[in-house]
């Protein structure tokens, strides 16, 4: 089905937009059917997968899972689900990927924090955490006083912006 001369274009339930066209999901990155939820899963070019096992580390690329099998999660990570892909989740020495991972370590504390999420390939970067109402919360973004406008461009965003 060709989606042209209009602003939206919505695919049916197992099709996502490939240029112009709604494409089955066989056909786009890799496709992974049936994991865990039972649900068919994309998994776009340039992402990791973890197998359920946790013994290989796998890439997408060119359309083709690429694994190394001698290669698994950290020990001091775990094998978690996220959006229906198993991925190594947790601690990589003492580096915290998120909030999380930092009250799950004992600091009960709201402030600030140095992570690095998982699959980031930047360096660790400092965030807010606030960790009352169960803890671990990674905060976006928090109105102190009105002396912040958050009515900014995207590039603010991307870069930083406020007080931490």
């Amino acid at each position: 089905m060709a989606c042209t001369d209009i602003t939206t274009c919505v695919c049916p339930t197992g099709y996502l937009m490939l240029n112009d066209d709604c494409v089955p999901l066989q056909e786009c990155g890799c496709y992974m059917g049936h994991g865990q939820t039972g649900n068919e899963t994309v998994l776009p070019e340039g992402e990791i997968y973890t197998s359920p096992s946790c013994d290989k580390i796998c890439l997408c690329k060119n359309d083709y899972l690429t694994c190394n099998v001698s290669e698994g999660c950290d020990p001091n990570e775990d094998c978690e689900y996220w959006n229906g892909i198993p991925q190594c989740y947790g601690r990589q020495g003492n580096q915290y990927s998120d909030c999380s991972q930092v009250f799950t370590d004992g600091k009960e504390e709201s402030g600030v924090y140095e992570v690095k999420p998982n699959n980031w390939t930047g360096p660790p970067f400092e965030v807010y955490c606030d960790m009352s109402n169960g803890g671990g919360w990674t905060v976006i973004q928090r109105r102190m006083d009105d002396a912040q406008d958050f009515n900014l461009y995207w590039s603010d965003y991307k870069e930083g912006f406020g007080n931490l």
